[in-house]
């Protein structure tokens, strides 16, 4: 090799190296700038934009961070009432899951919540009353007992959604 092609090879060599550098030093300004908060400030003003105005003297709430949760329709919190009766009656096991952790601890354990569902054959509910914004549920329920008797009982469920799933999370007759 002569030493004019040793230099060209050498010049090569740095130029991919220098090339190579500034690559690397354009990506990690780059990660580093996705690392600031200044993509949530500009995302803040462009909906702080889109907000509507409000009339001389109109307050609202302050801004929050967690976002608005998503309340079930009456329709809905009637259905899961409606599906949970019939399901008490013929599955106690299937139906216990439709309790939180709480009312199932305030329902005495499994083996009551067993008991008193495994002596009704059906549960009909009437007059039900819905308020999905307090979660609660009210209602009449004439149950139909396995010896033919049959009972009436106003009820009161306060439902909760966890994980986007309806849950009786207390009761009050």
């Amino acid at each position: 090799m002569t030493s004019r092609s040793v230099l060209t090879a050498a010049a090569v060599v740095l130029a991919g190296l220098a090339v190579l550098g500034m690559v690397l030093l354009g990506a990690s300004l780059l990660h580093h700038d996705d690392a600031r908060p200044r993509a949530a400030t500009a995302t803040a003003s462009s909906s702080a934009s889109a907000l509507p105005t409000r009339a001389l003297g109109e307050t609202s709430a302050p801004a929050t961070a967690t976002p608005t949760p998503v309340l079930p329709s009456a329709q809905d919190m009637k259905n899961f009432l409606v599906q949970y009766l019939d399901t008490a009656t013929a599955d106690q096991a299937s139906a216990w899951q439709a309790l939180t952790p709480a009312f199932q601890a305030a329902s005495g354990g499994f083996g009551s919540y067993r008991a008193f569902w495994g002596d009704i054959t059906r549960a009909d509910p009437s007059d039900i009353t819905v308020s999905p914004v307090d979660g609660v549920v009210a209602y009449r329920v004439t149950y139909t007992h396995r010896d033919g008797r049959v009972t009436t009982d106003a009820t009161r469920l306060r439902l909760v959604q966890a994980d986007g799933v309806l849950k009786i999370d207390a009761e009050a007759r």
